[in-house]
């Protein structure tokens, strides 16, 4: 054989084994992309508390002299009779809001709890229930009304934080005995959880049915 011919063949045996590498790569199966529980679950979880929905309630009250039917005591009771001799006026209104939130805590969430059918292209997540709380309140008053006149005395900030303290809790009581106020944020935390989770797992045409936990 010339050295010709055999540069030729070991070129062509080269090609040839190129071609069947190639030929190979075509024919492999593509990468499974179909989503998992397991995955989902992980992406979810990285959200962890996913606050849906948050109400404020506006609580108002008044700082007032007092009057011989509120009286607790002997104490105030000098006091308000006192008061009652004193020429002017002394009265203000104040008022501030108070926050409550719903949120779901994705960290709850087990594999159990997603379902992937690749085949439908449908995804079943069941979520757990809504946690509700209060988000915080306004660090000051609003004060919608003062009046002092007279030789009566300015309403100093000890009144000021006495009152707030009882005004909160008399707004926690009264939502304690509403359930209207965690009725409304609730529903509302809902629908907006369903929503963010559609919209999150429902890619490359999945749909995607969202449950909750004890309803």
């Amino acid at each position: 054989m010339k050295s010709r011919d055999f540069i030729l063949t070991a070129i062509m045996a080269v090609a040839t084994a190129l071609m069947g590498l190639c030929g190979c790569h075509r024919a492999s199966a593509p990468a499974d992309t179909s989503p998992s529980s397991e995955v989902l679950l992980k992406r979810l979880s990285g959200v962890e508390q996913l606050q849906v929905a948050e109400i404020s309630i506006r609580k108002t009250a008044s700082i007032d002299d007092l009057k011989p039917s509120e009286v607790e005591g002997a104490r105030q009771m000098v006091a308000a009779m006192i008061d009652a001799l004193k020429i002017g006026d002394r009265k203000a209104v104040y008022s501030y809001d108070t926050y409550l939130r719903a949120y779901v805590d994705l960290g709850e969430l087990t594999p159990a709890d997603i379902t992937v059918d690749t085949a439908a292209r449908h995804i079943s997540i069941t979520l757990p229930d809504l946690h509700t709380d209060y988000a915080g309140r306004d660090a000051e008053f609003r004060e919608e009304h003062y009046r002092v006149t007279g030789l009566r005395s300015a309403i100093d900030s000890e009144e000021r934080a006495r009152l707030k303290e009882s005004m909160n809790k008399l707004l926690k009581e009264e939502v304690r005995q509403n359930d209207e106020f965690s009725r409304l944020l609730i529903e509302t935390g809902r629908r907006r959880a369903e929503s963010f989770v559609r919209t999150f797992l429902g890619v490359d045409g999945y749909q995607v049915e969202v449950k909750w936990k004890n309803r």
